[in-house]
């Protein structure tokens, strides 16, 4: 009887092994948290958790559903502290930088397609004449630029020895266009747009300025923290099949926030002032068109 009890525990452990050696990795949450926009309008913050959704579905056969929700709020420098801690927060999404490839996982995939890289500019109407006059980066070392505070964009600007204002608070960027402090407002083709609609009416003074863009290669990725494989893992590979499928191509040209950017060629052949990305980790690979953008878009 012994005997046939622990043959019967053996057969039990074998069977116990090898269901977990074939099963995939189950990620134990159903829940993945997202840090919530900061201003109530962000339409890009909804494009990030709209993508997040898309990739998590091209996995749920293999890893289970999973519901994206809001972290607490926090500013970007926050969710860094805590994506490193590993509390919070789950994944956030950031402009890349060698230092934050260093201290996350990134899923190296661009959100964006590149797009994030291309760069009009928010400023005052009264001051169009004065800007459209700019042609090359030596012409735009005459004004400053105002910018997030831990956004890696500063970095990046400043390294091209433009002048930079930085502020933490999103919504106060704006009003320091106003109120002279600093001249000009980078923002993305797709974002810029979009924050003129929603703003023009509390700040009447300001419009955008679609004639200059300012570019750099400029990827901005999903991270996780170095603890979280498992979601590194599931993140990429949804990721990757979302692409195969078309299902990412479509969505990047249908939703709200992204879709009046296509076709690209429209604003391409716009003045262009090149700047180097010195943020920018060996072996990005700028070349794949898979995940950047092209003027065929």
């Amino acid at each position: 009887m012994d005997f046939m009890i622990k043959n019967f525990r053996l057969v039990f452990l074998l069977f116990l092994l090898l269901n977990y050696a074939i099963t995939p990795i189950v990620l134990a949450t159903t829940q993945l948290r997202y840090p919530p926009a900061q201003d109530k309008n962000n339409i890009t913050h909804d494009y990030i958790v709209g993508l997040l959704a898309l990739i998590l579905d091209k996995t749920s056969k293999e890893y289970g559903g999973m519901e994206v929700i809001d972290s607490t709020f926090m500013t970007q420098g926050r969710a860094e502290i805590e994506l490193q801690r590993g509390t919070n927060v789950d994944v956030v999404s950031f402009g890349s930088s060698i230092e934050r490839e260093n201290k996350f996982l990134a899923i190296k995939i661009p959100i964006l397609r590149g797009i994030l890289g291309f760069r009009m500019s928010i400023i005052r109407k009264d001051f169009e004449s004065e800007f459209s006059q700019i042609k090359t980066i030596d012409d735009l070392k005459k004004y400053s630029a105002c910018q997030g505070m831990h956004w890696p964009d500063s970095d990046i600007l400043e390294a091209a020895e433009l002048k930079v204002i930085r502020n933490a608070s999103h919504e106060s960027l704006f009003r320091q266009v106003v109120a002279k402090r600093c001249d000009y407002f980078p923002r993305s083709v797709q974002e810029g747009p979009l924050e003129i609609a929603l703003k023009t009416k509390k700040y009447p003074e300001l419009m955008f300025y679609r004639h200059l863009i300012i570019h750099y290669p400029y990827p901005a990725y999903f991270f996780v923290s170095k603890n979280n494989n498992a979601l590194h893992q599931r993140l990429f590979k949804g990721f990757n099949l979302a692409i195969e499928d078309g299902s990412f191509q479509r969505y990047l040209h249908s939703h709200i926030g992204t879709k009046d950017v296509f076709p690209a060629s429209k604003w391409l052949n716009n003045t262009i002032v090149e700047i180097t990305n010195p943020l920018l980790s060996e072996g990005t690979d700028i070349d794949n068109s898979l995940y950047w953008i092209r003027s065929k878009d």
